[in-house]
C-alpha cells in the first residue's frame, strides 16, 4: 500500500545518530516539511554492494563524433569493470561537486511530518542513475533519484558515517576506502 504521495525534495541530511545507532536521512520537502528515514546497517550492509556494483560496472559511452553518433543507440552505457584508481578518480571528482548547505534540521517539532523506520529498499538501476524507493512497512515511504555522480556523493557521505559508528567496512570496496579523499585544503566538509 501506497503511503501518501509526497512532495518534490528539496534537499537531505544523512547523519549518524549515536542514540539510535542508525543512520538517519532527514529529507525537506517543497513545502518545507521534513520526513525522518532510520536505516539500520543491517539494511545498509545489503543496500551499498548493489550500488558499488553499479557504479564499478556502469560507465557512460565516451562522446562520439557526428559518423558514430547515426549507427549508435541514444544514451547506451557499455559494461567495463574500471580499475581501482580510476574509479577513486571518478569517485574524488564527484566529491568534490558537493554543493555545501546547512544540514536539514527541524525549526519546530511540527515541522516533522512523520518518522519511519525502512524495512526494505527497492532499487531500480538506469543508465543515467539509480531510483531509490525506501518502504516501512511495506508501503513506500520515498523515492529518491540519484544520478550517477550523485549516488557516488552519497557513497562518500555513508563512508563518512560508517566510519563514525565504528561500523564494519567490509561493504566498501578499496577505492572509497583510499585514504586522502578528505584530507587536506580543499577536505569535504560533510553536513
Amino acid at each position: 500500500m501506497e503511503k501518501e504521495s509526497r512532495l518534490e525534495i528539496r534537499r537531505f541530511t544523512t547523519d549518524y545518530a549515536v542514540r539510535e545507532d542508525r543512520i538517519r536521512i532527514s529529507v525537506e520537502t517543497e513545502d518545507s516539511q521534513i520526513y525522518i528515514m532510520w536505516l539500520t546497517r543491517r539494511l545498509m550492509i545489503r543496500m551499498i554492494p548493489e550500488f558499488v556494483k553499479y557504479l564499478s560496472e556502469v560507465v557512460p559511452t565516451p562522446t562520439l563524433g557526428v559518423e558514430d553518433r547515426a549507427s549508435a543507440a541514444p544514451n547506451t552505457a557499455t559494461r567495463v569493470e574500471l580499475s581501482d584508481n580510476a574509479q577513486r578518480q571518478r569517485q574524488i571528482n564527484a566529491l568534490g561537486h558537493i554543493e555545501h548547505q546547512n544540514p536539514v534540521k527541524p525549526k519546530t517539532p511540527d515541522q516533522v511530518n512523520c518518522e519511519e523506520l525502512i524495512t526494505s529498499l527497492k532499487v531500480q538501476l538506469g543508465r543515467n542513475g539509480v531510483l531509490v524507493n525506501f518502504v516501512a512497512d511495506q508501503a513506500s515511504v520515498q523515492k529518491m533519484p540519484f544520478a550517477q555522480d550523485s549516488l557516488r556523493q552519497w557513497l562518500g557521505i555513508l563512508h563518512h558515517q560508517f566510519r563514525k559508528a565504528g561500523w564494519n567496512d567490509d561493504v566498501w570496496p578499496a577505492w572509497i576506502m583510499a585514504k586522502g579523499w578528505n584530507q587536506g585544503p580543499d577536505a569535504l566538509r560533510l553536513n
